[in-house]
This record gives C-alpha cells, structure tokens and sequence, in this order.
C-alpha cells in the first residue's frame, strides 16, 4: 500500500493512466499457487537445457582434432552374400538372324488340297537351278563399261527389280543407257543359259504334277525376266502346270513389297491364309511372312551357310530338298 501511495505522489499522471481503468482500479498482486507452479516447472526447463548444453560443449572440448592428411582409408568389409551367385555361362554372339522357333524333329508330307489352294513359287533359286547364272550379273556389266563394281553391288541388286536395279546403276553410275537398255546388255549373257542348259531344282517337276493333279492352284511371282523364265519352262515341260506368273517389273516394286505375291494371288482367285509362298530369298520370305501369307523357304546350296541357317527357321516350314517329298514345319505353326 505504502508503494502506491508513493507512486501517486511521485507521478500522479502515470498511477492514474496504469492503474485506473474503467471504473475499477487494479492493483498488484501475488501470483497464485498455479502460476507459481508453471513459472516453477519453466524455470527447471531452462536450468536443465543449459546444462546439457554445458556438457555437450565440454565433451566436443575433450575430443582431439584429426588431421585430415593422417587419416588412413577404412578397409573395405568383403560382403558375402546370403545366396551364392549362379555362374552365367558364356553366350553366342549375337547374330543378325531372324529370331525363330526350331524345326520339328520329324518332316511332314508336303501339305494338299485340305490345307492348300494356291502355291506361290519364286523361279531363280527355287523352281530352277540357275543362280550360278546370276553370279556377279551387275558388276560384269559394270565392267564391260569400263567401271570397277563397288563391293556388295550384286547382293543389292539382287533385292531389287530388273528395271529398278537398272535405274540404280543408271543414277549411281552415270550410264548412258536407258534402265531398259542396261536390262537387255546385262541379259545377254544369261539368255543362252535359260535356252539351253539351267535345271529345275531335283523334286521340283514331280511336286508341280502332285498339286496340278490335286486342284491346288499354281503360281510364280519372280524378280527375274518374263521371256527368261517362259522359255526355260516350255524346254523343261512345267509351263502346262502353271496357271499365273508375275514380274516386278510388272507390279513397279521388287519383293521389299508383297504387290508381286498379291497379283498373282488375285490372278489365282485363292484366298491368302491357304496360300503357301515359295523362297529361297530370306528377305523375299520375311515380306510374304509378314504380308499373312503361309511361308515355306526352300535350301539353295549357293547361298552361304549363315543364309540357309537363317531361312530354316524364317518361314512356316522348311524344304531341304524338294526331291525328298517332305516339309520341315516349325515348332510354332
């Protein structure tokens, strides 16, 4: 009491503005036993802090500094594992062959009539032996003008259409000739062959006469010449047998495309999942495969071994040899 009676006489104007308020005037007062407890517990919070903040600044004072150039690497801890690891064998290297299923370990009969209603046969490497006669065709007319072939030109031309091969060389070459001209100077060597000597692969005249005498319709879709091809099946005989043939240079596009595989079809009037393409070529084999036709390759021993591996397993089936009678299926058809 004493205190505020101070206070009034010592500054009137600022007892009156702190201690007067409204109508009441307040007083101090002694904190209650509650505010005293939590006054009490935040003070212990505080004394305990900075104590372990005393301490933990006193163990970091113990702790000697390290040199960081004296510290050695910590050895590694070999880490043997729970399971043992299982040795991985040694793997082929990879091949740029078609990924295909294996062989059946026992051939079929060549399929009929109850799976069959068209066969479409390509001629240079299939119907016919007369591959050798093809050999280096492009390069050795390339040549007879003077130019050195480039390595590789023959199997590129080999994909391509006779006319379309010959536009190539044309544009890459600088030839003079018209593509028709170049077609006709690279035949000339080839024509006596086909006149006089090229076979029909063995088996081949036997399996025509077996699907002409069922009703399954026959046809030839080739890269190759329509003269060529016509004259070598009226001096073997088999020309009877074939109801449709078609050339690229018919349809404007080599075997890259399925056009030559699908007029022949048309000519045929056969529907295309009963109809069974012919090749000896892997990639005219994969354009009819992927074009929903039934595929078979066919072994031509002048292809390379890595070629025959290749189109083993390429196509629906496999023939070895069509004197044998038999179809090699694959393990997935």
């Amino acid at each position: 009491m004493a205190g505020i009676l101070f206070l009034l006489l010592a500054s009137p104007a600022f007892a009156i503005k702190n201690l007067w308020r409204g109508n009441r005037l307040y007083l101090p007062r002694r904190p209650s036993s509650f505010e005293q407890t939590m006054l009490s517990q935040r003070k212990i919070r505080q004394i305990r802090g900075d104590a372990m903040r005393a301490s933990l600044a006193a163990r970091a004072a113990r702790i000697p500094k390290i040199d960081p150039g004296t510290v050695t690497k910590i050895p590694e801890i070999p880490v043997v594992p729970e399971v043992p690891e299982i040795p991985v064998m040694p793997q082929e290297t990879v091949s740029l062959e078609p990924v295909a299923p294996v062989l059946r370990e026992e051939p079929m009969p060549f399929p009929g009539q109850e799976q069959l209603d068209g066969v479409i046969f390509d001629v240079d490497g299939t119907l016919l032996d007369s591959l050798p006669a093809w050999e280096h065709s492009a390069s050795n007319f390339l040549r007879s003008q003077g130019i050195e072939p480039p390595p590789g030109l023959d199997e590129e031309m080999a994909q391509l259409s006779l006319l379309d091969g010959a536009q190539k060389m044309k544009e890459r070459f600088g030839l003079p000739q018209s593509p028709q001209e170049i077609v006709n100077l690279t035949l000339e060597p080839i024509w006596q062959h086909y006149l006089t000597d090229i076979p029909a692969k063995p088996g081949v005249i036997e399996l025509l006469e077996s699907l002409h005498a069922q009703g399954i319709k026959i046809g030839v879709a080739t890269a190759g010449d329509k003269k060529l091809v016509l004259q070598a099946f009226a001096r073997l005989g088999i020309q009877k047998y074939i109801f449709a043939i078609t050339t690229c240079d018919e349809v404007g596009i080599g075997k890259q495309s399925s056009a030559v595989y699908d007029v022949t079809m048309a000519k045929m009037g056969v529907e295309r999942g009963r109809t069974l393409v012919i090749e000896d070529s892997l990639f005219a084999l994969q354009t009819a495969r992927q074009a929903g036709y039934l595929t078979a390759g066919v072994l031509d021993l002048f292809h390379p071994d890595d070629h025959a591996r290749a189109i083993s397993r390429a196509g629906h089936y496999f023939i070895n040899s069509f004197k044998d009678g038999y179809i090699w299926a694959n393990e997935s058809f």
